[in-house]
């Protein structure tokens, strides 16, 4: 009995603690399926679902954005044991005014609602951005109003992160899942509107991305033009038989640049990207008969 009367006061400080380390780090953090809100000088729980997670904090610090998951099997393919469908919640820092913001559903890629990740808000705290299983090979990106109002897709991406300051402030990193004709991909980071436009590429790899450039002062020192293609070569037979292969020299939005192989029609009008490398590219397909149709970007 003495033992467990000295057990007990030592449990609840290792308790206490472990909200303190989570607080540190985050004003609002989930634990044991619930969502806790820390002020600095008292933790609250504002949730008790035992179903939470993912909470995300509004500019004005009044709001926390979360997932909440639910008993339907994930609709997304997936090895192994399913996972569960989620829905994005909110709830005020005094644990108050908590309600559901999108429900899961079924639909087309772009329209589905499966499993959410990427919670972030808009600059100004009005809309929320968040991304959620679309394609097999790649994800969707989602907005709402904080309101429930104007739920809608975005577009295609894995990873999306609104931009604090610089130039493209209030505009979004996203990565996207793109191909080559005849089947190779890549994953390239883009800089987008939040409408979904895209602006240009940013990097090609995420730890390529030049955040300091990218916050700092106005871009006005890069050129974003295409270069004069060094290379032009009549495509002679297949489908794309008397347009032209040209490389040219593009430039990412913040500084560094690329050399690629591209398709374009009689017009000079660009059908899409063929190789990175002249070795890359696919002389076989190109000339085949009849020739594969190009891939989408999912």
């Amino acid at each position: 009995m003495n033992i467990l009367k000295r057990l007990i006061p030592l449990l609840f400080l290792t308790i206490a603690a472990s909200f303190a380390v989570a607080a540190e780090k985050n004003p609002v953090f989930a634990k044991g399926g619930n969502i806790f809100y820390t002020n600095g000088k008292q933790t609250i729980q504002l949730t008790r679902s035992k179903k939470d997670d993912s909470p995300v904090l509004s500019p004005d610090g009044k709001i926390v954005a979360f997932t909440r998951k639910t008993a339907r099997e994930s609709f997304a393919p997936c090895e192994g044991e399913p996972g569960r469908t989620q829905q994005l919640w909110l709830v005020n820092v005094d644990g108050k005014h908590e309600k559901m913001l999108v429900r899961d559903r079924r639909g087309e890629p772009q329209n589905q609602i499966d499993q959410i990740t990427g919670i972030e808000f808009s600059l100004d705290g009005r809309k929320i951005y968040f991304n959620t299983d679309g394609w097999i090979m790649s994800g969707a990106l989602h907005c709402v109003n904080i309101d429930g109002s104007r739920e809608h897709f975005v577009i295609d991406a894995d990873y999306s992160e609104v931009i604090e300051k610089g130039e493209y402030k209030g505009n979004l990193i996203v990565s996207r899942h793109k191909y080559f004709f005849y089947g190779p991909s890549y994953d390239w980071f883009y800089i987008v509107t939040p409408q979904g436009k895209e602006i240009g590429p940013l990097a090609d790899d995420e730890k390529n991305i030049p955040w300091e450039r990218l916050y700092g002062k106005k871009i006005n020192n890069i050129d974003k033009k295409p270069s004069p293609s060094p290379y032009v070569k009549v495509i002679e037979k297949g489908e794309y038989k008397g347009m032209l292969i040209m490389s040219q020299r593009r430039y990412y939005l913040c500084g560094g640049s690329y050399d690629w192989f591209y398709v374009f029609n009689r017009n000079g009008e660009e059908i899409g990207p063929l190789a990175d490398d002249e070795k890359n590219i696919p002389w076989e397909d190109l000339y085949k008969e009849p020739v594969p149709t190009q891939k989408t970007a999912k």
